[in-house]
């Protein structure tokens, strides 16, 4: 049985204490309407930093 993965807000991980120093990207980067796993948002936010677009 696979474990449920949490989605969360944009709004939620935003004021996340993990994304406290890069805010203004997660901003930029997630929909207004998406929901993310921390995984999703961390990887969106590598390949902003690598100059990777998806």
């Amino acid at each position: 049985m696979e474990a449920e993965e949490i989605l969360f807000t944009k709004e939620q991980l935003k004021d996340a204490k993990k994304f406290e120093g890069i805010r203004d990207l997660l901003e930029g980067l997630l929909e207004e309407d998406g929901r993310y796993t921390i995984p999703e948002a961390e990887g969106m936010v590598e390949n902003f930093m690598r100059g990777t677009v998806i």
